[in-house]
């Protein structure tokens, strides 16, 4: 051996590698079997002896998931004073801006649902990471993200003391779910919901580049939909809005799958070049591409005192929503709100008809804002 390497049983430890959390000293090893030492490992070695029902948490928790967005355990020990478990290597290291930099957004949507399902299978068998970020995501040779260290994770059935003291902070500041802030949450908090909260701020900073503390992320500085590509940050704020939400119970996913399945939709409808519902994001014509859509016929001109909308005329809404239909060749009814699209550029027109009997699908529409009466 080397200087400054050492043995631990059958496994000799060569250099050090930065570790992301406090816990444990992680190092580059090498099976003594392998004397040319052609296939590194990592060996993650328990700073704590101590927190020993914490690290056996963690490999029942590996050792139990069998999954390709996870990563494996190969060797654990316990059994003296200084506890380790080890794992593949992978040379990519944990999940970086270099990484998802160069991705287009459809690529970037992908690469999140793989994360998303990767902790949708751990729900799935009761197990919540509780510290699902971006250092907590390796990536392997082929670019796929595999979810590692799961040194917190809390079994949802599981009736043993606790390894994580009330007092303790859970996951990092910028990416836990606020329930389990300062170790507040009980065993009956700890739900999957807690990582889809995590989840949502990885989503944010692999689009944003950077993460903001608490809800924020609808702040005028943080505030994505702005900025280029929109209708792709109109589509991730639909995801971030259902999941960086404060109270649990408010949470639209309840889990890493229901998740992945959105995230999914999403990638889909960017990859078709699809239109967002939301009409303050511009929308391109469908037939030229050199303009955008603008509102023409309004729906809510047939439930104008529902939206507060002033009137900026002297005939009334239904005499507007009556002629401005016509004058675009549909006939106009009451029970029957129309939104019509022109394109600035081609004059390309798109219809759509709603129910004033239902809530959706209008419901799902963003509309600009207008005065208030």
């Amino acid at each position: 051996m080397a200087k400054g390497e050492k043995r631990i049983q059958e496994w000799i430890r060569t250099r050090q590698l930065p570790s992301p959390g406090g816990q444990a000293d992680v190092f580059i090893a090498f099976h003594e079997s392998d004397t040319e030492r052609q296939r590194p490992y990592v060996l993650k070695q328990f700073r704590n002896p101590k927190r020993i029902a914490r690290y056996r948490k963690e490999v029942k928790a590996v050792l139990e998931l069998e999954h390709p967005g996870i990563v494996k355990v190969t060797h654990y020990s316990f059994g003296d004073d200084h506890p380790f478990l080890v794992t593949s290597f992978y040379p990519k290291g944990h999940l970086k801006q270099e990484h998802v930099r160069h991705l287009s957004p459809v690529e970037k949507l992908g690469f999140f649902a793989k994360i998303c399902r990767a902790v949708g299978y751990a729900h799935e068998n009761r197990v919540v990471h509780r510290d699902v970020k971006p250092e907590n995501v390796l990536v392997s040779d082929e670019g796929d993200p595999l979810l590692t260290d799961f040194g917190l994770c809390w079994f949802q059935d599981e009736h043993e003391d606790r390894a994580t003291q009330t007092w303790e902070q859970v996951g990092s500041r910028f990416y836990m779910a606020p329930e389990l802030a300062h170790g507040r949450a009980d065993s009956t908090a700890i739900a999957p919901v807690a990582d889809v909260y995590s989840l949502g701020k990885v989503l944010y900073w692999m689009f944003a580049g950077t993460i903001f503390d608490r809800e924020e992320h609808q702040a005028p500085r943080f505030d994505l939909r702005g900025k280029e590509p929109r209708v792709a940050h109109s589509l991730v704020y639909q995801l971030l809005d259902k999941s960086i939400v404060e109270k649990p119970e408010e949470r639209f996913f309840r889990n890493g799958t229901q998740f992945a399945d959105a995230v999914e939709a999403c990638a889909q409808i960017l990859s078709m070049e699809g239109h967002v519902l939301d009409l303050t994001v511009p929308q391109p014509c469908l037939y030229c591409r050199a303009g955008n859509y603008e509102i023409k016929v309004d729906p809510r001109w047939w439930d104008h005192e529902k939206y507060g909308l002033v009137q900026d005329r002297m005939a009334g809404f239904e005499t507007q929503a009556r002629e401005t239909s016509e004058a675009f060749g549909f006939v106009f009814q009451k029970m029957w709100p129309r939104l019509v699209l022109r394109c600035s550029h081609c004059g390309s027109i798109v219809t759509f008809q709603f129910s004033r009997d239902a809530r959706a699908p209008l419901q799902n529409w963003k509309f600009p804002e207008t005065p208030r009466s």
